[in-house]
């Protein structure tokens, strides 16, 4: 679920995994594990969102500023 949150959300910032992992301070592999496990933890959840410019709520959604939600 996570995974597939996370990269709807990038995508529809047109933004690359590369680039998020860079602005989170982390590694492309390590973020893609994350991802893959599932293991992604609230906090880092909301640091995403941040980046992206969206609030991220507990239902695990993306809400952005023009009222998306991913």
């Amino acid at each position: 679920m996570q995974e597939r949150l996370v990269r709807a959300a990038i995508g529809y910032k047109l933004m690359s995994l590369r680039q998020l992992a860079a602005k989170m301070g982390t590694s492309v592999q390590n973020l893609s594990h994350k991802l893959k496990r599932g293991s992604l933890k609230r906090a880092d959840m909301e640091q995403i969102a941040e980046i992206l410019g969206a609030e991220y709520e507990i239902e695990e959604h993306f809400v952005f500023p023009d009222g998306t939600r991913i």
